[in-house]
């Protein structure tokens, strides 16, 4: 026969012990995303996870043991995580639309740095159909409390040290990705000077507060880009429902004088093979100053 056994349970003392297997205990959802095989485009299943629930498995814990002290094991809490991507978010989604590729130089350590942390904060946005992404909007306020370093920046003409440097080079590469796939661009705007990694005319910049780099989705369906920077290349990919559209981009460039270039950005769009829109996108004066002996 048992002896009569009584136990008190200290509900705090639980919850600190099965807080210690959350981790252990719990699985990551898994998000939905696109994957290229061969010339097909298909979404790799979002998956569910699952989370200890701490708070509710201390309490059954402390209602099971205080009353029967004799019990061996009790049915813990969970609850589900859901992923941050659903499949159902990428229906329709069938095809790369556009892709663009850039360089960098990965020994520019605070600017290979920005470059990460904008890339990362692009990479796996889903824009609906008829919304406008907005660069400012998608990769926020650079701030070095959000983590970004001094690098090179363009203002008024001059190379000078500021935060954020490198993050332009983000903005350029994904909208020429989005020149690429026919997108509507909405805003945009050329650095002051020429640029290392993009032709003149096809740059874009963006300033906190002052502009931005948008385009639309007209595509029908949603669209996600996939943003990747390798040790020296940032890679833009912007996936969608397959349009039919072809592009073809030119540039048209006025040498005003040493320091002074004026370029006009043009895009003819093809559907099906057939023109479907001639346009100007946009127009880009550079006018730099010599650089001087102090310049970063």
């Amino acid at each position: 026969r048992r002896a009569p056994l009584a136990f008190r349970v200290d509900r705090i003392a639980a919850k600190n012990a099965l807080s210690r297997l959350q981790n252990p205990l719990s699985t990551d959802p898994i998000n939905a995303r696109p994957l290229v095989s061969g010339q097909n485009v298909r979404i790799s299943p979002s998956k569910n996870g699952s989370r200890l629930n701490v708070s509710t498995s201390a309490a059954r814990l402390q209602i099971l043991g205080e009353k029967n002290a004799y019990a061996r094991r009790f049915v813990l809490a969970a609850q589900t995580a859901k992923p941050r991507v659903s499949s159902q978010d990428l229906a329709g989604i069938d095809s790369v639309l556009g892709t663009f590729r850039t360089r960098f130089n990965p020994g520019e350590i605070g600017r290979t740095h920005n470059v990460r942390l904008a890339t990362k904060s692009v990479d796996g946005t889903i824009l609906r159909n008829g919304a406008t992404f907005s660069l400012n909007g998608t990769v926020g306020e650079r701030t070095k409390s959000r983590g970004y370093r001094e690098a090179i920046i363009f203002e008024s003409g001059r190379k000078i040290r500021g935060l954020g440097g490198g993050v332009s080079q983000v903005t350029g590469t994904l909208f020429n990705a989005a020149l690429v796939a026919g997108l509507p661009i909405v805003s945009y705007r050329t650095h002051s000077q020429p640029v290392k990694y993009l032709p003149i005319g096809r740059d874009a910049t963006v300033a906190w507060g002052s502009f931005d780099m948008r385009f639309k989705n007209d595509t029908g369906a949603p669209i996600y880009i996939d943003y990747k920077a390798s040790r020296s290349r940032l890679t833009a990919r912007i996936f969608g429902k397959k349009t039919g559209r072809t592009t073809r981009i030119r540039v048209t460039r006025r040498n005003n004088g040493p320091r002074d270039i004026s370029a006009n950005l043009y895009r003819v769009i093809f559907k099906d093979g057939a023109v479907q829109k001639r346009e100007k996108v946009g127009s880009s004066r550079y006018n730099w100053k010599p650089a001087s002996a102090d310049e970063l």
